[in-house]
């Protein structure tokens, strides 16, 4: 389990185009992305509202989602001074969340 988590609504889920290496001529297929906007708490207890796209693996655990609130867990490093990178870890799945920011019941059969 993460210990960094990312709660927010999701935007939108897309593919990104597939690229060629110009020196190899080697194709590299798109990766998934959904894009969250991001509730994240502030030191003195407030909340700012950020944008975040993150890599996924499976497109299609986003993709009827799209308007839902969710938490996911959040990995993150820095490629270079300055700068944090953020991705869901492997195996990361989302939880649809209840207006409430608790996770979502699911309906019990009667």
């Amino acid at each position: 389990m993460s210990m960094f988590q990312v709660t927010g609504q999701v935007l939108h889920v897309y593919q990104e185009p597939d690229r060629i290496d110009r020196e190899t001529g080697e194709i590299s297929k798109g990766r998934s992305k959904v894009q969250i906007l991001g509730e994240l708490p502030l030191e003195n207890g407030q909340t700012k509202h950020d944008m975040i796209t993150l890599s996924v693996d499976r497109k299609a655990d986003y993709e009827t989602l799209t308007g839902s609130r969710i938490s996911v867990p959040l990995g993150m490093f820095s490629p270079a001074k300055g700068q944090i990178a953020y991705f869901i870890p492997k195996g990361g799945k989302p939880a649809v969340l209840a207006s409430s920011g608790s996770p979502a019941q699911a309906e019990r059969p009667r």
